[in-house]
C-alpha cells in the first residue's frame, strides 16, 4: 500500500491512510487475511482492478516484466511497482531468492533505476536511490504493476 500511496501522491491523488487502504484492498480482493488477522502478499489483478475503480488510474499486471520494458514504461511517463527481494536496500548482497516485496520505480537516468524502498534505510536506501540493472537483477522477479500517467 505504501507503493501505492506513492504513485497516487504522484499523481496528485489524494488517498487515505496506509491501514485504510489496506482494508479497502482486501475487502476487493487484493489481499486475503491470514487467520491470525494478518495480510498474504498483494493479489495482483483484484488490486489492478480496484486500482482503476476506486481512483481512475490504470494498473496493468504483467506477469513477465524485463527491466528494459520497465525502463520504457518510466520513459513513458508511468510509475513501476515491482517485485523484489527485502535485501533490495543492501544492492551487494545476493539474496536466496528473488521478489517478495514491491517497491516504486520512480525515474531512470543512463545506466540506473530509480526506486523509492518503503521498507529501506532512512537516508540511505529509501527514497530515490539509484541502482544499476546489475544490481537490481540480484532481486528482481521480472513482474510488476505498471501505473499509468
Amino acid at each position: 500500500m505504501a507503493c501505492l500511496s506513492m504513485a497516487l501522491g504522484a499523481r496528485n491523488i489524494v488517498a487515505p491512510g496506509l491501514v485504510a487502504l489496506a482494508e479497502e484492498c482486501t475487502t476487493h480482493g487484493g489481499y486475503v487475511r491470514r487467520a491470525d488477522g494478518g495480510l498474504d502478499g498483494l493479489i495482483y489483478a483484484p488490486f489492478a482492478t480496484w486500482v482503476g475503480d476506486r481512483f481512475a488510474v490504470k494498473a496493468e499486471v504483467l506477469p513477465t516484466l524485463p527491466i528494459d520494458q520497465v525502463v520504457d514504461a518510466i520513459g513513458a511517463g508511468c510509475l513501476a511497482m515491482i517485485s523484489v527481494h527485502p535485501w533490495v536496500r543492501w544492492p551487494d548482497r545476493r539474496p536466496p531468492h528473488r521478489g517478495g516485496h514491491l517497491v516504486l520505480v520512480v525515474g531512470v537516468t543512463t545506466d540506473t533505476l530509480v526506486i523509492h524502498n518503503p521498507s529501506g534505510l532512512p537516508g540511505s536506501s529509501q527514497q530515490y536511490v539509484h541502482l544499476t540493472q546489475t544490481q537490481l537483477e540480484n532481486t528482481y522477479a521480472q513482474r510488476g504493476i505498471v501505473i499509468h500517467p
